[in-house]
């Protein structure tokens, strides 16, 4: 029998699979293409002689008789070249046989060919726009395009400026162009085009922003460079009346002058940093014997100027001779110690070489010097540009130095001292010429000749900057900083908006299904549900930043300072995450959890201490406008589509706005609960659908428990095609509390079937038994079949708790425990959170639970096992938990009217057929009856041994043997009655016994059980 089965199905097996014929295909449509495109791509008008002169049939048949021609693929080629590009839409053909390649690779992977369609029909009018438009510019211009555009793009191009002139053929061409394009570009066209133009916004301020810079820094070399200039004049004048008043030379030696003055130089140049603090309190009083030194200088110079040696060491410009017209006076500027090696750096150390060439000057070549000294303002850059050289650190030391001297120019040292200063920059301090009469100075004390090296904390700014130094005093705005930092404190925290994730749509969602053989099944559409009203909804500015403000002030009432905050807008509810200062405790926030609701006037706060993951707090605070997340917003997207999850249920939106999906065989099994009007009956809805869309009706049926018998009534329709029921029962949905009893142990049963079923296949779970039935390594004459996923969908748990509560939880508990491997789930909802409801054996298995709005943190507790749902805002806002993991989502919403055409479009459709659970009998459910009486006690039998052996029928005595209360022992009385086991009631009196002893009751049971 078995051979002859075999014999026939290999007898009936095709050669080839379907598999494999799909893929010659698919190869054969990509080397057709790629041999089309090669063909277009190498036409040659010279060709077209010869494909004329030559029939195609003989040229095909005897192609030597013909002249070669240029194209890749002969003369065939350069027919079809000749007959397609310049006889039809020119080199647009080419997207054609493209188009077939991609139409053939797709075959190949046996990817879902639909998707195609919709860009194929687009190619196709693409390329007949493309020749149209080539046409226009050929008849415009009057170049020759046909080759370009084809017959027909110069026909309809030539045609459209006939009738509409060669303007409004144009623009009648672009708007199809642009037509095409929002066609073939995604939905959110708009935002692509508000994000090119905040580009272009955002060039314009930088580029608006390097201008300004450009523009300031040209200003201040301007300034500096005037600045520089009116110095160099004002040290020219003083100069002039320095020269004046020095009418003859006296009569001294030079060279007592002369070592005078060096001793003088090097001990100035050798102690300036030792004596900052002597040169301070010097500055205002000039020295005695510096109109001395002068003319002894001078006479020196006159007389017999000494000879040059080559300058060395720090000794290089104390050996410089003075002259009569040029200043001898080193210029000595005091440099960081961070640049060179911390000793005073002199200008004339840095260009002796330039100033040599003076030295030899003779006193009638001196009267040009003050002109060469003009060119000071060159020797200046020269000189900050080695200083820029001998230290990275030399700019930043420059600074701090200029505001210390700014410090002290304005006090009243420096500006009585500013008269007797000259030089643009405090390089160079000469004495004035009405001195006090000379007096001897000490050893140690500097001369006039050699001024005392500044320091930075200490000089006094020179005279010519004594005016510019009251602008740099500290103005009124300056004075007003301290006090405007205590209501600073919490506006200098900005407030940063985090951007929504943008979910990939998609219009088309069918999803590849493993069935053991084809059935015709085609997936709901998305056009069935209904497009959200506002894809973009606007950000209330004003509403953050007020919120932050109240935010802020609350907790800086209590000292807790925040470093930074930032805000996740929701659908819902927003996020703010406050970044703590260092050393403030969490809990100091969470404590003001009522405060801030109170002090915001929201209707609830949530906080979370700290984020996941994130080193902040979370304060979620209800928006005052809610978005509506309805249900195609979460299944029209590309995550949907390409999940790879088995059961893939809708959940929501997070905060960030991301889709939220959850594999229900990871779960396994989900508790839903929430107060009534919370969104528990919508959400319930969602989840069904969503697992319509995303499965085959061969791979998924429900078991609907509806004891409410209007809330899930909408899917009474689907009996053969989502939907499994005993075949004892005739209703769909089932509404009656005692059949779903006997339906959950009809469930149970399937259980221990299926489980026989894995055991005699040697496989794990159901993925691995369908896997093993498809590759046709187990028979269905032995009983195996193809196993859908088994979804029981309770509606209200509640109800059925309280009637039948015994005969609910003890089934639930089974397949919550054991039903996983075997591809059956639980989806329970309830709306009365309680203990005696929702129990701890029920809690243990069910570790994936959804909480929706609930009236108090004992109800969140119930559910959670923490508090939470009891600050939730209703209408779909829920928490989600999976194991330890906590999210709040917003449930997308689906209206009954959606639900109703998405059942009836899957209802219309043959060829399904139904799914039968064992019936009630085989689980164990139904009416037991013994002896005659239907309905017995499951204490029946022990009952009447105890009456056959005290021979008393009596109520009372049944009650205190058998520990049950008065109504069940007289129900038991009465069945006894009916039995023929005792008599019937007989005043105050015990009814009489009519069986005489046990094994006479023994013969009646066993010849009822025969």
């Amino acid at each position: 029998m078995a051979s002859s089965s075999s014999r026939s199905k290999n007898a009936s097996s095709p050669v080839l699979s379907t598999r494999r014929k799909m893929e010659v295909l698919g190869l054969v449509l990509m080397v057709v293409g790629l041999l089309l495109s090669l063909a277009f791509l190498t036409y040659q008008p010279a060709d077209d002689a010869v494909a004329r002169s030559a029939p195609l049939v003989e040229a095909l048949l005897n192609p030597s008789d013909y002249p070669p021609v240029e194209n890749a693929l002969g003369l065939l080629g350069a027919e079809l070249a000749r007959a397609l590009v310049p006889g039809f839409i020119g080199y647009s053909i080419l997207l054609y046989s493209l188009g077939l390649m991609v139409w053939g690779y797709a075959i190949f992977r046996e990817w879902l060919l639909r998707p195609l369609l919709y860009s194929s029909g687009l190619v196709v009018l693409s390329a007949f726009v493309v020749a149209a438009l080539i046409g226009w510019f050929a008849h415009t211009f009057e170049a020759d395009l046909t080759r370009w555009a084809g017959a027909v793009g110069m026909g309809v191009a030539g045609w459209m400026q006939g009738v509409f002139g060669p303007p409004g053929s144009f623009i009648l061409l672009m708007l199809v162009v642009a037509v095409m394009l929002l066609l073939v570009i995604d939905h959110d066209i708009q935002k692509s085009v508000d994000r090119v133009i905040d580009a272009l916004k955002h060039i314009e301020t930088t580029v608006q922003s390097w201008v300004d810079a450009w523009k300031e820094r040209r200003a201040r070399t301007k300034e500096t460079r005037r600045n520089r200039k009116e110095a160099q004049r004002k040290e020219q004048e003083a100069r002039r009346k320095q020269q004046a008043t020095q009418t003859e030379p006296e009569e001294s030696s030079p060279t007592h002058a002369q070592d005078e003055s060096l001793p003088q130089e090097t001990t100035q140049a050798r102690s300036a940093s030792d004596e900052a603090e002597t040169t301070a309190s010097s500055a205002s009083t000039p020295s005695p014997s510096s109109s001395q030194a002068k003319a002894n200088d001078k006479e020196g110079e006159a007389s017999s100027p000494p000879e040059k040696a080559p300058p060395t060491g720090e000794e290089s410009a104390d050996d410089t001779p003075p002259s009569a017209n040029q200043d001898p006076r080193p210029v000595t500027i005091q440099v960081s110690e961070d640049a060179g090696d911390g000793r005073p750096l002199r200008r004339n150390d840095l260009f002796r070489e330039q100033l040599q060439d003076r030295e030899d000057t003779s006193p009638d070549e001196a009267d040009e010097a003050p002109t060469e000294e003009l060119d000071i303002e060159e020797l200046a850059d020269e000189f900050d540009e080695a200083l820029r050289e001998s230290s990275d650190d030399a700019d930043e030391t420059r600074s701090l130095d200029d505001d210390s001297k700014e410090a002290i120019r304005s006090s009243p040292a420096a500006q009585r001292e500013a008269p007797n200063e000259e030089g643009p920059s405090g390089d160079t301090a000469s004495s004035s010429p009405e001195a006090p009469p000379e007096e001897p100075p000490p050893p140690s004390s500097p001369s006039s000749d050699a001024p005392p090296v500044p320091d930075p904390s200490d000089t006094p700014a020179p005279a010519e900057e004594a005016p510019s130094a009251a602008p740099q005093a500290p103005s009124p705005e300056d004075e007003e900083d301290p006090d405007e930092e205590a209501p600073s404190e919490t506006d200098g925290v900005e407030l940063t908006v985090k951007e929504q994730i943008e979910e990939e749509k998609a219009d088309e969602i069918e999803r590849p299904a493993e069935t053991p053989e084809e059935v015709e099944y085609e997936s709901p559409p998305l056009d069935l549900l209904e497009e959200p009203t506002d894809d973009d909804p606007t950000l209330d500015r004003e509403e953050l930043e007020q919120n932050k403000r109240i935010i802020l002030d609350k907790l800086d009432t209590y000292n807790i300072k925040i470093d930074d905050i930032s805000a996740v807008v929701g659908p819902t509810v927003t996020r703010y995450e406050l970044t703590p200062a260092a050393g403030v405790k969490v809990s100091r926030i969470t404590s003001l959890e009522d405060d801030l609701a109170m002090a915001l006037a929201a209707p609830s706060v949530r906080m979370i201490a700290p984020i996941p993951g994130k080193s902040a707090v979370g304060v979620e605070i209800p928006n005052s406008n809610r978005e509506l997340v309805r249900l195609r917003e979460v299944l029209g997207t590309a995550k949907f589509r390409d999940t790879d999850m088995t059961l893939p249920m809708p959940m929501g939106k997070t905060i960030e706005g991301e889709v939220f999906l959850a594999d229900l065989t990871k779960m396994p099994h989900l508790l839903i609960a929430g107060a009534t009007g919370s969104g528990k009956s919508v959400g319930l809805n969602s989840l069904i659908t969503g697992l319509i869309y995303a499965c085959h009706p061969m791979n998924l049926r429900f078991v609907v428990i509806d004891p409410k018998k209007i809330e899930l009534q909408q899917y009474t329709a689907l009996e053969t095609q989502f939907v499994a029921q005993p075949e004892d029962i005739d209703q769909t949905v089932i509404t009656d509390i005692e059949e779903a009893s006997g339906v959950l142990k009809s469930v149970e049963k399937e259980m221990e079937e299926r489980y026989d079923l894995l055991s005699e296949a040697s496989v794990r779970g159901i993925d691995g038994y369908n896997e093993t039935f498809k590759a046709g390594e187990l028979s269905p004459e032995d009983g195996h079949r193809h196993m859908p996923y088994v979804v029981v969908v309770v509606d209200e748990l509640a109800d059925l708790m309280m009637a039948v509560g015994d005969d609910i939880e003890g089934p639930i508990s089974r397949l919550a425990q054991m039903a996983r491997a075997v591809g059956i789930h639980l989806v329970l909802a309830t709306q009365r959170p309680s203990v005696d409801v929702i129990t701890g054996v029920i809690k243990a298995n069910f570790p994936s639970r959804i909480a929706y709005e609930v009236a108090s943190m004992a109800d969140s507790r119930t559910i959670l096992d923490q508090g939470g749902a009891e600050g939730l805002v209703g209408n779909g806002d829920l928490l989600y938990l999976s194991g330890s993991d906590l999210r709040r989502l917003q449930g997308p919403f689906v209206s009954v009217e959606e639900v109703e055409e998405v059942v009836d479009f899957v209802s219309e459709q043959p060829g399904v057929t139904p799914y039968t659970l064992p019936s009630l009998t085989d689980a164990g459910h139904g009416p037991d009856e013994t002896l005659g009486v239907t309905d017995t006690d499951e204490n029946f039998e022990e009952a009447a041994r105890i009456t056959v052996r005290r021979q008393q029928g009596s109520v009372s005595l049944l009650q205190r043997k058998l520990a049950v209360g008065y109504t069940r022992a007289a129900r038991i009385v009465d069945q006894l009655e009916e039995a023929g086991i005792v008599g019937p009631h007989n005043g105050t009196k015990a009814r009489e016994v009519l069986v005489d002893d046990e094994e006479e009751l023994d013969r009646l049971l066993e010849g009822e059980d025969a």
